[in-house]
């Protein structure tokens, strides 16, 4: 996160030391709006999580209250009028969470410390959430922050003494802090001015300041040193010192109250001369916080004032150390943070809510789908036809006389199924019956009168009427259709349609062997890549959907089959076991089993290849 570096003012002598007080004065001027925008500018960067924030001001003078917000062409919401009106009047601060969009926003409000009584100045930060420590954090920032804002008073501006000398020490230091970051913006710069700082400010010989992260302590800064030596027996003394403070809270050592449960604070104390320690954890929880050791001179030991107001200085300087330290973190350390904290809000079972559950669950089937393997099954439609089939047709033009059998019936090899009307044709064989008695006599005459002549032509005449003869004789006999083998008829039904006229040929009859039939199976042509010869797969009929027959595939026929705008392989299969119940022309729904891949393969690939294609086609890819 970058910082916008403002300049800042030096800081005044604050009189928590024991060194000679000087009074301080207030201003009460009005600020000018390029200040308050500098000043909004910086303070955004630094509070976390921060989408925009304003400032209200009132005043005797000012008819209405005045809003700043930064950045300025913010949509400030309805709400935003009435949380200053509510932390106007209160001493606490005011939230507010507002649910419209995702995420939501939450509006936290507070006075802020003012050197002019009779100005009243609300700030108000829009974050998309704040928990505790930040909320604390950021009130403590910019309530600091403030007293940089007083400072920036015009020059010609009436001044009062300030009375209250622990706000001069809170000012003094804020100054100080503020200033430094505005120059440096590092948390090692900001170390050691606070050190600085503070043994300037409280009156003390040596300042210590160190950090404890994930329960590991670090020495950060010694006033009046610019490095510390790590190998010196102070920085051990230091180290065994704070692990105490760490454990205890905090810990005044000194002559009249000797803690006998501190033998690092005692060590430490013998070491250095028996100078009066104070040490104290400012800011963070868990295992997240800075700790603080102060060191006076024998002679000047801490009182019990003191101590309250020196505690009461230096608690709000962990906000800003944690803020800064969060700026200017590594990218793994704020992934192992982040992960740190996701685990433990999954740890804390008892205080999910219903969403976090839902979606836990939902990411856990999600694993489980993409890791869990299951039997790849390809659907197709499954077909019973027959091994042979045939069909029967009309052999000349006619009539149906009659019909012996219908579609579904079983029939015999030979039996009659329909016989065509012969009326005619016995008309036409007696016609030509009598002309063949006609030649005989025509012969015998011929034959006694020895013409030779004649009785070559009535021996033609002959043989053109035996052919006749036996023309219509072949037309009679074709004039029954007879089931070439045993089966099942699947197509024709003449009963209701004595009478009715055919042509030579119509197909009549389909009949189908019932005694060799085979299984075929149609699948579509965006699964045929999965399927080899020798899959099994399983069978379910329409007409029998409580029975299962197991079958294996036995080739892939190269010619593909289109069906109403789709293409689909025809697939021979053999069926295993009993398939008696069976009969041509039965349709079910095979499942071929062609391996094993993950549920959420399973479920999706299609969806995603479908994808693929349409990108390719359309020149995504």
């Amino acid at each position: 996160m970058s910082l916008i570096k403002i300049p800042m003012p030096a800081a005044p002598q604050s009189p928590i030391s024991n060194k000679p007080k000087q009074p301080s004065y207030e201003a009460s001027a009005v600020l000018d709006d390029n200040t308050r925008e500098r000043w909004l500018a910086w303070l955004i960067n630094m509070v976390p999580n921060c989408r925009w924030i304003a400032l209200s001001e009132t005043a005797p003078s000012i008819a209405a209250p005045r809003h700043w917000c930064f950045p300025e062409k913010t949509d400030v919401p309805d709400e935003f009028g009435q949380l200053v009106l509510r932390a106007r009047e209160s001493k606490n601060p005011v939230q507010m969470v507002i649910k419209r969009g995702r995420p939501s926003t939450v509006l936290l409000g507070f006075c802020l410390k003012n050197r002019n009584v009779s100005q009243r100045r609300v700030l108000v930060i829009a974050s998309t959430s704040l928990d505790t420590n930040q909320k604390q954090a950021a009130i403590h920032l910019c309530r600091w922050a403030a007293h940089w804002l007083d400072s920036q008073l015009t020059q010609d501006s009436k001044r009062a003494p300030l009375k209250a000398p622990q706000k001069r020490a809170d000012a003094a230091l804020a100054h100080n802090l503020l200033s430094n970051l505005s120059r440096h913006g590092g948390l090692e710069e900001l170390a050691f001015s606070l050190v600085n700082s503070i043994a300037e400010l409280c009156g003390c010989s040596r300042v210590t300041l160190a950090r404890a992260q994930s329960g590991k302590l670090k020495l950060m800064a010694i006033s009046g040193q610019s490095k510390i030596d790590q190998k010196r027996a102070l920085a051990g003394h230091l180290h065994k010192a704070f692990k105490e403070t760490w454990v205890k809270g905090t810990l005044c050592f000194q002559p009249e109250n000797m803690d006998k449960d501190a033998p690092a604070h005692s060590a430490l104390y013998k070491a250095n001369d028996q100078h009066p320690l104070l040490s104290m954890r400012v800011g963070g929880e868990g295992k997240n916080a800075f700790l603080l050791m102060l060191e006076r001179p024998a002679d000047a030991p801490f009182l019990a004032a003191q101590k309250e107001a020196i505690n009461h200085v230096l608690q709000p300087v962990g906000a800003l150390l944690s803020v800064v330290h969060a700026n200017e973190k590594s990218v793994q350390e704020r992934l192992y943070e982040r992960a740190s904290t996701v685990k433990n809000r999954w740890i804390n079972f008892g205080q999910w809510s219903k969403r976090r559950v839902c979606f836990t669950v939902a990411c856990c089937a999600l694993l489980l789908s993409a890791l869990v393997p299951v039997s790849h099954k390809v659907n197709a439609i499954a077909h019973i036809e027959a091994a042979d089939r045939q069909v029967l047709v009309a052999q000349q033009d006619g009539f149906v006389l009659s019909a012996h059998a219908r579609a579904g019936e079983f029939v015999e090899s030979g039996f009659v199924l329909a016989t065509l009307d012969t009326s005619t044709l016995n008309l036409n064989a007696e016609k030509w019956q009598s002309e063949m008695e006609k030649n005989r006599q025509q012969y015998s005459e011929a034959l006694a009168a020895h013409n030779r002549t004649e009785l070559s032509r009535l021996r033609a005449d002959a043989q053109r009427i035996a052919a006749e003869v036996a023309l219509i004789e072949q037309k009679m006999q074709k004039s029954q259709l007879l089931a070439p083998f045993s089966g099942v008829l699947m197509q024709g039904d003449w009963a209701q349609k004595l009478g009715a006229p055919v042509k030579s040929g119509d197909v009549l009859f389909e009949i189908a062997s019932a005694e060799k039939y085979r299984l075929v199976l149609e699948v579509d042509e965006h699964d045929i890549a999965f399927i080899d010869s020798g899959q099994p797969a399983q069978l379910r009929m329409a007409s029998l959907p409580n029975q299962l027959w197991d079958a294996t595939l036995d080739g892939l026929m190269p010619v593909a089959v289109s069906e109403k705008g789709q293409s689909r392989f025809r697939l021979p299969a053999t069926i295993s076991g009993d398939a008696t119940r069976l009969r041509p022309g039965m349709q079910g729904i095979a499942k071929v089993n062609v391996g094993h891949r993950s549920i959420l393969w399973v479920y999706t690939h299609r969806l995603f290849d479908r994808i693929r294609y349409v990108a390719w086609k359309s020149g995504l890819l």
